[in-house]
């Protein structure tokens, strides 16, 4: 209870994944132990392999590091004596402790350029106006390198606009004067709030994030 909203749910949602392995609801907590949750893992391996999918190192270091906070809140509550340290060092490899998926290059400009696509082909305005909004607020992401949490937190009191035109005068031809001309004749500073609820400076793009939430 003592963690943000946000990190609740997220808590929440990776101990309802699991506690669908039974076994767990015949143990006593004192009886959970490295082999146990070794068995556990083989467990979630099975189900993925059931349903054609690869378990990525993210969500089986997500599981452990959940498990592994849960049987430190029992050793202070003392319904059980011991922590269970490294868990994750001790139970997975290190390239699936390091693995983390992200898109290369040539991936994220195939994405721009389907988006582009998109827009080009959409029908009537509302449509084209959603789906270059939609591509404005990638942008945002990659540029800025927020966390989802992060940008669902901003306010418009969060970001500062940075006019180009004060930087630079001779860019005073440049931008159309249309929304999203002026959506790329600014750029922002942010305080940005993450799951700790402290803010962090961060120099990012159009303002589109905020002008989705509002929309």
């Amino acid at each position: 209870m003592s963690r943000a909203p946000i990190s609740r749910s997220s808590i929440i949602s990776r101990l309802n994944a699991i506690l669908q392995y039974k076994l767990f609801h015949k143990l006593r907590i004192d009886k959970v132990n490295y082999d146990v949750i070794k068995e556990f893992l083989l467990w979630k391996n099975e189900q993925a392999q059931k349903k054609s999918r690869i378990l990525s190192g993210k969500t089986l270091h997500g599981n452990l590091i959940t498990i592994s906070s849960f049987i430190k809140w029992c050793v202070e509550k003392k319904y059980r004596k011991e922590k269970l340290e490294k868990l994750t060092t001790k139970l997975l490899e290190k390239k699936l402790r390091q693995q983390r998926t992200q898109f290369t290059r040539k991936e994220w400009q195939y994405l721009l350029s389907v988006s582009r696509d998109r827009i080009k082909k959409a029908r009537g305005k509302r449509v084209s106006f959603d789906r270059r909004l939609l591509h404005e607020y990638m942008i945002f992401m990659v540029g800025t390198g927020l966390r989802v949490n992060e940008a669902s937190n901003m306010q418009w009191e969060d970001a500062q606009m940075i006019d180009k035109h004060n930087l630079n005068p001779n860019l005073k031809n440049t931008f159309v004067d249309s929304f999203f001309g002026r959506l790329e004749r600014y750029y922002t500073i942010n305080n940005v709030f993450g799951k700790k609820r402290r803010a962090n400076k961060n120099i990012g793009g159009v303002i589109v994030i905020l002008l989705w939430k509002k929309y």
